[in-house]
């Protein structure tokens, strides 16, 4: 198509019409059309496009949101399995607590039945046990009376106590040393005291059995020292100058000619002359101790020993006494020289005049063997600063007791006695 102008103003158009022309509007309108199927394609496929993608971002996000609500199920499943995890182990918990709980419970049930039983098997062991022991206590209580009262011929003096123990007539002088003695480095070797008690009427000290311990007992008593009355007696005798018969007796029964011609007249002696011509007798003058008397199991006590005086008369009744057990005489030869050492450095010891005591010998058949310092009735405190070595020989007015002398005497008999 052409446009031309005219001179009259009127625009004119002229078709003309050209086969190639046409050839070309064909293909554009072909192209056109094919735009049009292109662009209904493009369309189609940008709709297809904007589906795939709207599909795939749905899947996307149901993919997503699946994936999230996995996650979610996930972690709830997690925090379940925690949960569940956790009660599991606080029910294990619990439940090893309640074991354990129960263990102990059981374990202290099983502790409570044992200690009950333990308690009643001791309680009951320690009834047969204090039964037997009160009995045997009893028996050597009495034992111990009859023995004592047969030394010192005074019937009475020694009563059986309470729980075995042994109650002695009571002596102000002897409960004073008593309680000394407790506090002293001699207190191992002397009785346990346990005060005054009141039986019958009559006040007595109350102090430990020494045969407590031993099975069928060989008992001894032995006097130590060169003299057994006080200074303070014998001036009281001489201030009292009154003939005693039962004393005359005495010394009869003893040596019928020991009595001079005026005490046979008068069938009377006095008292201070019977206690210096009694030490005479024995080995208290000779060796510083003598034997008072001993008793053996299920026989007699022996005391005819006054006029035991020679070292080997001592051997002898000595020998009898141990019957010849060399295994006894080691273990009271032990015994008296750990005394030895302990009375050098008692402070009881350096301040009293020990005289009249004994020290009491105690062996059975196991071979135990035990020595205790005994009878304080007589031991009285020196003066202030006045002292004595207890070695040096008496004469009146130096109080000396002769105590050292007698035991180390003692000792060197026990020691002789092992090469007989």
């Amino acid at each position: 198509m052409r446009v031309c102008g005219s001179g009259s103003g009127t625009l004119k158009l002229f078709f003309v019409f050209n086969p190639s022309s046409s050839v070309d509007i064909s293909r554009e309108r072909a192209q056109s059309l094919g735009d049009v199927t292109a662009l209904q394609r493009h369309t189609a496929h940008t709709a297809h496009i904007a589906h795939i993608a709207h599909t795939a971002h749905t899947t996307y996000t149901a993919q997503i949101a699946h994936t999230a609500h996995i996650a979610h199920i996930a972690h709830t499943a997690q925090a379940a399995h925690t949960t569940y995890t956790a009660q599991i182990a606080q029910t294990a918990q619990s439940s090893y607590t309640a074991q354990t709980a129960h263990t102990t419970h059981a374990a202290q049930i099983a502790q409570t039945a044992q200690s009950s039983y333990t308690a009643k098997t001791a309680q009951t062991a320690h009834t047969v046990r204090t039964a037997k022991n009160c009995a045997h206590c009893t028996n050597c209580t009495h034992c111990l009376c009859m023995y004592f009262d047969n030394i010192v011929l005074f019937t009475g003096s020694f009563q059986v106590g309470e729980h075995g123990t042994l109650l002695k007539k009571f002596c102000k002088g002897e409960q004073q040393c008593y309680l000394k003695l407790m506090k002293d480095s001699l207190r191992p070797f002397v009785p346990a005291y346990h005060g005054v008690v009141q039986k019958d009427n009559q006040d007595y000290n109350m102090m430990e059995n020494l045969l407590n311990n031993f099975n069928s007992p060989y008992i001894m008593d032995c006097k130590i020292g060169s003299r057994t009355y006080l200074e303070n007696e014998l001036q009281l005798a001489r201030e009292r100058p009154q003939p005693r018969q039962d004393m005359f007796e005495k010394m009869v029964a003893v040596d019928p000619g020991a009595p001079t011609a005026e005490e046979q007249a008068q069938k009377a002696v006095l008292k201070s002359r019977y206690m210096q011509w009694r030490e005479t007798l024995s080995s208290t003058t000779t060796l510083g101790f003598r034997i008072e008397g001993f008793k053996k199991p299920n026989e007699d006590c022996q005391t005819n020993f006054k006029k035991t005086k020679s070292k080997e008369q001592v051997i002898k009744a000595l020998s009898d006494f141990v019957e010849s057990n060399t295994q006894i005489v080691w273990g009271y030869l032990r015994q008296l020289r750990q005394l030895r050492q302990v009375l050098e450095t008692s402070d009881f010891f350096k301040t009293h005049e020990v005289v009249g005591s004994s020290l009491l010998f105690v062996h059975d058949c196991s071979g135990k063997a035990r020595v205790w310092m005994i009878d304080f009735a007589k031991t009285v405190t020196l003066p202030p600063h006045f002292r004595v070595d207890h070695q040096s020989p008496w004469v009146e007015g130096n109080r000396e007791d002769g105590y050292l002398w007698g035991l180390d005497n003692l000792i060197d008999v026990l020691t002789n006695m092992l090469h007989y």
